[in-house]
């Protein structure tokens, strides 16, 4: 209840991006991040189980984020031993229901963390959402595959032909001389393939449902192949690291007998769409952890801390909502830390003064300043 202000704030802020676009589809980005931190109530998290980060404490929250705004639609704070598939379902629900009506179409993208049969279930089967979130519809997903010996198998049972080069850019010298020029050819190490594969964990039902699998292999020319997700180099051909991706986007040429559902999407192009998550979400993540100081928790009480978390959320989708609507373009694509630089630090500075605080304002250098304040004061407040 504590955090149902900010949490309310967050969702106005991004129903007045969602506004401004005129967005009426959203890309979710469900991804968790790890908060170090050395205080005695904090925990230990999957790091330093399994080795990585040997001794480590801290907080592991999950969040959904939108690229098309960059903004972050919900966020919920967790303490660092809680398992990376835990109630994963839950808060896409929630987050679900926080999408501003105007939103009718949604896509999901994910690690491994989301590959459970509840996130499967809530995108596949709109009547086990409650609500207003039924006007969504199948909501399309790409999931990285959870690694198993299954599946792995199946990689195995695909045929070399059935392997397709991945296109690349790559930089060529013309012949007759000249400026060298990028162009798209296959690429000598990377493949990519449908698999024939469902999981007994994908809670697969012979209605109306696509569960779909591709995988991408990279050789190894130069190594074994003993690693958990590698394919040891066998009769003459080398290792290859293999990786999964689950997704109910249909095949080209397939579709769902009721004709709903998301758009066809090949391999290749599902893949990379999928890949982009990386640089979207984890460049907010880097935003809310160094830029706006979020992994510096405050105190060693939960609540405190996720209060402050939800503070840091807020604060980030301040700054991205400034970034598209009223601040210079060059500014736009800055971190906070510049924002702050030539927003604030250069237009006036607190003095003590009398035995209290002065803000003594600049004239000079406020030019960005005064740009801002005027597109802010010429917007129009959407509704909701």
């Amino acid at each position: 209840a504590a955090l149902a202000p900010l949490q309310e704030v967050n969702r106005r802020l991004l129903s007045r991006g969602v506004w401004d676009l005129g967005l009426e589809a959203a890309t979710l980005d469900l991804d968790a991040t790890i908060l170090p931190s050395y205080k005695r109530e904090a925990l230990s998290p999957y790091r330093s189980a399994n080795g990585t980060r040997p001794g480590e404490k801290g907080y592991q929250p999950l969040n959904v984020f939108v690229p098309e705004v960059g903004m972050l639609l919900y966020s919920e704070m967790r303490d660092g031993n809680v398992p990376a598939k835990e109630g994963n379902a839950r808060v896409l629900k929630d987050a679900l229901a926080r999408l501003p009506e105007r939103i009718t179409e949604v896509k999901l993208r994910s690690d491994s963390a989301g590959h459970c049969v509840d996130v499967i279930r809530l995108c596949n089967r709109p009547e086990s959402r409650s609500g207003e979130t039924q006007r969504l519809g199948v909501i399309g997903f790409a999931i990285s595959a959870v690694r198993s010996e299954a599946l792995m198998k199946a990689v195995l049972r695909v045929p070399e032909s059935a392997w397709i080069p991945m296109r690349v850019w790559k930089t060529v010298e013309p012949e007759g001389g000249g400026e060298p020029e990028l162009v798209e050819v296959d690429s000598e190490k990377e493949a990519i393939a449908e698999i024939d594969f469902v999981s007994n964990a994908d809670g697969y039902s012979k209605r109306d449902e696509i569960i779909r699998y591709v995988a991408c292999r990279r050789a190894l020319p130069d190594e074994p192949g003993v690693g958990d997700d590698d394919i040891p180099a066998r009769n003459g051909r080398p290792a290859y690291r293999v990786r999964g991706v689950v997704t109910n986007l249909p095949a080209p040429g397939d579709r769902r007998a009721d004709r709903l559902g998301p758009e066809a999407m090949a391999p290749q192009p599902l893949l990379e769409w999928l890949n982009k998550r990386c640089g979207d979400a984890e460049r907010a993540q880097d935003g809310l952890k160094n830029g706006l100081a979020g992994g510096t928790l405050p105190c060693g009480r939960f609540g405190a801390n996720a209060r402050w978390w939800q503070a840091v959320v807020a604060a980030f989708n301040v700054q991205a909502r400034m970034a598209c609507t009223v601040l210079e373009p060059e500014l736009a694509r800055a971190g906070w830390k510049r924002v702050r630089a030539v927003l604030l630090i250069h237009t006036g500075r607190l003095k003590r003064h009398a035995r209290g605080w002065v803000l003594v304002l600049r004239r000079a250098g406020t030019e960005a300043l005064q740009k801002a304040l005027e597109r802010l004061s010429a917007r129009t407040l959407a509704p909701g």
